[in-house]
């Protein structure tokens, strides 16, 4: 499976991992430079062949919200995220001295469906 990873960085080594626990082979192309359009990122898109699209919070709104559009790019777009699962046992917390849950972090990959921004005026 090929993917376009647009952020100005590389993709981190656990995420890397858990793309290739799901789909087997992966490869993974970087984009290192600060995408500002969707002109941009369809250009970037067309010429790594990728199929599909991770993006991170680098990406402004307006080209994220043009990139989920199927009418503008077909393929799925997702992004990572790390969410706190209880694991069930209890710990102590050293600083107030009472017992928690505990939590383990789990990685996991979310599609991007649709994006809406709505404003109200602030001043």
């Amino acid at each position: 499976m090929k993917f376009l990873y647009l952020a100005p960085a590389y993709l981190p080594d656990n995420q890397f991992r858990s793309l290739a626990n799901i789909y087997g082979q992966v490869h993974v192309d970087h984009v290192t430079a600060i995408v500002e359009t969707i002109k941009e990122a369809l250009n970037l898109i067309r010429q790594s062949e990728a199929q599909i699209v991770i993006v991170d919070d680098s990406l402004p709104l307006s080209v994220l919200a043009d990139l989920v559009r199927p009418s503008i790019n077909p393929l799925p777009v997702i992004t990572s995220v790390v969410r706190q699962v209880p694991t069930g046992e209890k710990v102590l917390n050293p600083y107030t001295g009472a017992e928690e849950p505990q939590y383990e972090l789990r990685l996991n990959w979310d599609r991007i469906i649709e994006v809406r921004v709505v404003t109200t005026p602030f001043l």
